[in-house]
């Protein structure tokens, strides 16, 4: 190792971080939103637009949705689900639990 991120002394190097990386992808606008599920509607990808209707209400993440499986997560009149980044960074009990 040529730096020692421990040192105090002026003469040695030293290890910096770096800082937090710029997001490259900007968040789509409300506008384009709409432009997609209306299209998706005339293509005839009703599933496309019933996952924007979720995402849209529940603001539950890509692979959430494509997870779904309402005989597993529809409970009653409830759309229960855990959010799957949310489980693996926590442990089960303390993760994000959505319950619509």
């Amino acid at each position: 190792m040529e730096s020692n991120p421990f040192t105090t002394a002026d003469d040695r190097p030293r290890l910096l971080e770096k800082g937090k990386p710029i997001k490259k992808r900007q968040r789509l606008t409300l506008e384009a939103y709409w432009t997609i599920y209306k299209k998706a509607g005339e293509l005839g990808y009703e599933a496309l637009q019933i996952a924007i209707g979720i995402s849209m209400l529940t603001t539950m993440r890509r692979a959430d949705i494509c997870e779904l499986n309402f005989d597993k997560h529809l409970q009653g009149d409830h759309l229960r689900k855990t959010i799957n980044k949310s489980e693996a960074q926590r442990d089960s009990l303390a993760a994000s639990h959505l319950n619509f």
